[in-house]
């Protein structure tokens, strides 16, 4: 099994729902490649 672990530091003036938008294409990913078995999402937004 391989683990695979992202980080991303956002730009300063992104949007929340620029945010949002780019957190549900990684999400549409993550459910469409068959590959992937499971995976987890979340944000701290500071």
């Amino acid at each position: 099994m391989i683990y695979h672990g992202i980080r991303m530091k956002l730009r300063e003036g992104i949007t929340s729902q620029q945010i949002d938008e780019a957190l549900d294409c990684l999400k549409d990913q993550g459910r469409a490649i068959p590959a992937v078995k499971s995976f987890i999402s979340s944000t701290r937004r500071t």
